[in-house]
């Protein structure tokens, strides 16, 4: 009981510190945290004889992907850079870049990255939490609806109507966003393309 608390706050602070990292809502940090210790709870084979950050690593890019925080599918450089930032000063960059390119597949296929683990090893055992856990569905749908960098794209075309002459319409949707909201920084931290 004791190496459980000892393990689980270390994963929440870490957890923590790569989602700030990210500039990640805190929405999203929670939700990495459930799934982190749904993995300590019931998928505690992902950690044997790999670095907790490694599992960690996996589980942010797994939660981000499900709550569709990757719109340019550049996902995993982005934790991996953040992830290096923020270890810097606690350990070398030759050691965090070991950490993201070293780690365990199985005993056939030794090692691989940490993007080899999360598609051979990772995914798996994961796979019915990420797709059926109500929180992150619910987490899910308040992003999307909060957010417009992640959801549907403007229409770059003002709409003539008296009442929204100074906003565009979300395609798809009767949501009108103001130009100030619309250049606005999305919830992932990625700066909107001008179309």
């Amino acid at each position: 009981d004791y190496l459980f608390r000892r393990v689980s706050l270390l994963a929440s602070k870490r957890i923590s510190s790569l989602c700030k990292g990210l500039s990640f809502p805190t929405s999203v940090a929670t939700q990495v945290w459930v799934a982190f210790r749904y993995i300590l709870r019931s998928q505690t084979f992902l950690l044997q004889d790999r670095h907790m950050d490694q599992v960690i690593v996996a589980t942010v890019y797994a939660v981000c992907k499900r709550l569709g925080l990757d719109p340019t599918n550049n996902l995993f450089s982005r934790i991996a850079i953040a992830y290096m930032a923020i270890n810097q000063g606690v350990m070398s960059e030759r050691a965090c870049h070991h950490l993201l390119q070293r780690v365990k597949i199985n005993m056939a296929k030794g090692y691989g990255n940490v993007i080899d683990f999360y598609n051979r090893v990772y995914v798996h055992p994961m796979k019915s939490y990420l797709l059926n856990s109500p929180t992150l569905q619910a987490t899910a749908l308040e992003l999307k609806s909060s957010s417009v960098g992640n959801g549907p794209q403007a229409s770059p075309k003002a709409l003539d109507n008296e009442n929204h002459r100074h906003a565009y319409q979300i395609e798809g949707t009767n949501v009108y966003v103001g130009k100030r909201q619309l250049n606005a920084e999305p919830i992932n931290g990625e700066p909107k393309k001008a179309r």
